[in-house]
């Protein structure tokens, strides 16, 4: 994602996990049936310490219990080659240290930045 934004990585990760899961079992033989499903995320992203607003994550799944996420430091940062401003990269005009590109710690590192989410959303009930 551009705009070093880890909410909407994380979103964007957990939109991937669920779109590629198929549970028509679900109304069979969870009791409850989608309201007993009980949800329960992970998601590594950079620079956790920026903070990830759980909340909006939580608004993605349709239906079910939803355990807040555990956010962990993970995922990927990269740079891109470009720099758009539209979707919250920094302007090209500001500076960075580039003493920090290489620390992962570092908030942003380079104006061109984009960064990634991993999640894995386990559901039981």
């Amino acid at each position: 994602m551009h705009g070093q934004d880890p909410t909407r990585a994380a979103v964007k990760a957990v939109e991937d996990a669920l779109e590629k899961t198929s549970l028509p079992a679900v109304l069979e033989f969870v009791p409850g049936g989608f309201e007993g499903v009980r949800i329960k995320t992970k998601i590594a992203v950079p620079n956790p310490q920026k903070g990830v607003d759980v909340d909006i994550v939580k608004k993605v799944f349709p239906y079910g219990k939803i355990d807040d996420p555990k956010i962990v430091k993970g995922g990927l940062r990269w740079h891109s080659g470009i720099i758009i401003p539209e979707l919250g990269d920094p302007p090209p005009e500001m500076e960075f240290n580039a003493e920090t590109s290489d620390d992962e710690d570092a908030p942003v590192t380079c104006n061109d930045e984009s960064l990634a989410a991993v999640a894995a959303v386990r559901v039981g009930y």
